[in-house]
């Protein structure tokens, strides 16, 4: 037997979907500092089908969504419905503040006549706040009577405000204001502190605490000093008088003919003396030691000394002056030699 199968039109049409368009450009994530200049995130989309046509729209997830994940339906609903919709023109945004913190989303879309398909690139972005750039640009001070620092006044830099704290005076004695940062009554110095400078969180600027070592140093003592009399002979004993001077004063001979007693230089003759005046240190002042020098002149009028002078000398023919012991401190002007018998008168220098 022979079975005949019936006949009948069967009409196929083809079904097809736009694939999805390619991404290039930045890829996430985006961390950087705030500092006022934007970043930039660029994505481009590109089709198979050159006459396609590419939109972009950017999306920021809301707070207390999760991520979205990739969906295989229209993605603009399903973002629309937990983010906000930010740009809908470019394939460019730019994050600048600390508020752009956040995921974001570039959903691209190609459509080619009534077929449509969407990818999406995320982007996690984080804008830190920025790190101050605040210094305490002067760490030395030395002590000065009726000074006071206020340490603001060497602050430079960008971020909050700025506090002071002091850690440790280390046996230093002062007061300071950690409300005004003013240091003032200085009353034991020559060593350091430790201070401590906490920078304050603003909304663009993070919080910072850096640690100071301080010095403070003595002051140092100028001393002037005055001689009398000025032009003094060997025979006028210099009295000194010192100014400048806080701490105690002590006297000490570096060189020359003259004995140094408290204040007063004693001359042993003639010539220049050298002498150091020291005041001592204090709670805020340095030693301080300078060197002077005096000269004392010969004495001028009659200054024969007081001798008993012989009648005269008697010397053998044949020796010189040399021979003749003369009171001390005399000596002949020039040799003389007395090689035959004569009455004579000679000279002789005190």
């Amino acid at each position: 037997n022979t079975y005949q199968m019936p006949q009948s039109n069967i009409t196929l049409r083809a079904v097809w979907s736009l694939n999805k368009p390619v991404l290039s450009g930045t890829e996430g994530p985006i961390a950087f500092y705030y500092d006022g200049s934007a970043r930039t995130a660029t994505v481009t989309g590109t089709h198979t089908l050159t006459d396609a046509v590419i939109t972009y729209r950017w999306y920021k997830l809301n707070p207390g969504e999760s991520a979205i994940p990739s969906v295989g339906f229209s993605i603009d609903r399903y973002f629309e419905s937990r983010c906000q919709l930010l740009e809908e023109t470019t394939g460019t945004y730019d994050f600048v503040n600390i508020g752009d913190s956040g995921t974001y989303y570039c959903v691209v879309t190609a459509t080619h006549g009534e077929n449509v398909s969407q990818t999406a690139r995320e982007f996690v972005v984080t804008v830190n706040k920025a790190l101050p750039t605040k210094e305490l640009t002067q760490t030395e001070f030395t002590y000065a009577p009726n000074t006071t620092f206020d340490l603001n006044d060497y602050v430079t830099g960008q971020g909050g405000i700025e506090t002071f704290k002091i850690l440790d005076k280390n046996g230093l004695a002062f007061d300071f204001g950690e409300t005004t940062a003013i240091l003032s009554n200085i009353t034991e110095a020559g060593g350091t502190f430790t201070l401590q400078m906490t920078v304050h969180e603003t909304e663009t600027y993070a919080a910072l605490t850096k640690t100071y070592t301080i010095t403070l140093n003595k002051a140092k003592q100028n001393l002037y000093v005055s001689a009398s009399p000025s032009t003094p002979t060997m025979q006028q004993t210099v009295t000194l008088t010192v100014s400048g001077n806080v701490g105690n004063l002590s006297y000490e001979k570096v060189n020359g003919n003259a004995t140094v007693q408290g204040n007063q230089i004693i001359p042993d003759g003639a010539g220049t003396v050298h002498y150091s005046v020291t005041a001592g240190a204090t709670d805020l002042y340095e030693e301080a030691t300078q060197t002077y020098s005096i000269t004392f002149r010969k004495a001028e009028g009659n200054l024969a000394p007081d001798y008993q002078k012989p009648a005269e000398y008697t010397i053998c023919v044949g020796h010189t002056s040399k021979d003749i012991a003369l009171p001390q401190g005399w000596s002949w002007n020039g040799t003389h030699t007395f090689d035959q018998v004569i009455n004579g008168v000679f000279s002789a220098t005190f």
